[in-house]
């Protein structure tokens, strides 16, 4: 049986491929619909949601925090966005991601898991 340390770690890092994987494939939807007026914009938002992700990584409290609230605003505005798109391709993407994204923010706010992985990291940098 996984150590919760070790469910941590997989949960972490579960959390942060999916990120910005689905980051990436909205910034690749959006310069396929929109061209790439908008490529500047989601190249900050990648890098930020990276560096979110190391800092979660490295064990920072706050960064666990401020991840789960984007997280929690993303996905209840992607829910919400997604009913205005019902019934096509791109309606469902934003559903899917926004569901994703309510999910992480439960996962890290909640997972005792992750708050004692949180806490090795922690523990490890000092």
């Amino acid at each position: 049986m996984k150590s919760p340390h070790a469910k941590g770690k997989t949960l972490v890092i579960a959390i942060t491929v999916l990120c910005l994987v689905i980051s990436a494939a909205a910034t690749v939807s959006d310069c396929m619909r929109y061209g790439t007026a908008k490529l500047l914009w989601h190249t900050i938002r990648f890098i930020l949601a990276a560096a979110l992700c190391y800092f979660l990584w490295r064990g920072y409290r706050w960064a666990r925090v401020l991840l789960a609230l984007v997280f929690l605003a993303a996905g209840s505005a992607s829910t919400v966005i997604s009913f205005w798109q019902a019934g096509t391709l791109r309606g469902f993407f934003v559903l899917c991601m926004g569901i994703s994204y309510l999910l992480f923010y439960g996962v890290l706010m909640f997972s005792r898991d992750v708050i004692a992985f949180r806490e090795s990291q922690e523990r490890s940098r000092t």
